[in-house]
């Protein structure tokens, strides 16, 4: 739908404090007849340039757009409004206009989480959105591993909670990460019964490698400067018990 704020080329809003007037704003809303209305990144990023409140804003400009029915908060907009702050904006968009239905949209599963993790999402559409990704392998990167910290979450709980969701996976792979701990491979479901993991440089211990039920296939490569005695060891049990290792 059309936003009912306008960015000039230099992208500063003209939507302010003072700038507009309230009749002006009123005008210009009512010509717009979309249902749904989406918060967008540059409204944010504005608003924040601006020191405008995000609830503030919303309420003022939901109000104005009498036919739309539906918020759609992305998840991926709480990074930049702050997840501390997040419930206050839902707690005021519901107050001030109880007909609004807010529906906070999934970008990726580093999103589904944190949104469940704050309340943004229920269980049950976590469950459902993880039931329909079709992906055999999870790959963490350095990069979801900074989203789930900037969120101030845990990794491990991340991996805990998301892979057994993910009912078509069979192998993970952790390529570059930054995480200390492998705990989280403990409860893995049976069916992941393939781990690789290379250049991980600050993970010390890899005794959860052999907590695994399933685990038959292992390849794991250290940064050619490093040397961990139990690294060996794990490789030698894990060998011992008929997994397939490559070092």
């Amino acid at each position: 739908m059309t936003r009912p704020f306008l960015l000039t080329e230099e992208g500063n809003m003209i939507y302010k404090q003072g700038d507009v007037a309230p009749s002006v704003l009123e005008a210009y809303c009512s010509n717009i007849n979309g249902t749904d209305y989406t918060l967008m990144q540059e409204e944010v990023i504005a608003l924040q340039s601006a020191n405008l409140s995000v609830s503030e804003y919303l309420t003022t400009v939901l109000r104005l757009l009498p036919k739309v029915a539906t918020l759609d908060l992305p998840c991926s907009r709480c990074t930049l409004i702050g997840y501390d702050n997040v419930g206050g904006v839902l707690e005021a968009v519901s107050a001030s206009l109880p007909y609004v239905k807010i529906v906070c949209r999934i970008d990726g599963l580093e999103d589904c989480y944190i949104g469940y993790s704050y309340g943004l999402l229920p269980l049950h559409e976590m469950q459902g959105y993880c039931a329909g990704l079709r992906d055999t392998m999870y790959q963490l990167t350095d990069n979801t591993v900074h989203t789930i910290k900037s969120a101030g979450l845990s990794v491990s709980q991340f991996l805990t909670t998301m892979l057994p969701l993910l009912s078509r996976v069979t192998s993970v792979w952790i390529f570059h990460a930054k995480i200390p701990t492998l705990g989280w491979c403990e409860g893995l479901p049976e069916r992941i019964n393939s781990v690789y993991i290379r250049d991980c440089s600050n993970i010390q211990d890899y005794t959860p490698l052999l907590k695994m039920k399933g685990l038959k296939h292992l390849r794991c490569y250290t940064p050619y400067d490093t040397h961990n005695p139990v690294l060996s060891e794990v490789l030698e049990e894990l060998t011992i018990r008929g997994v397939k290792c490559k070092f």
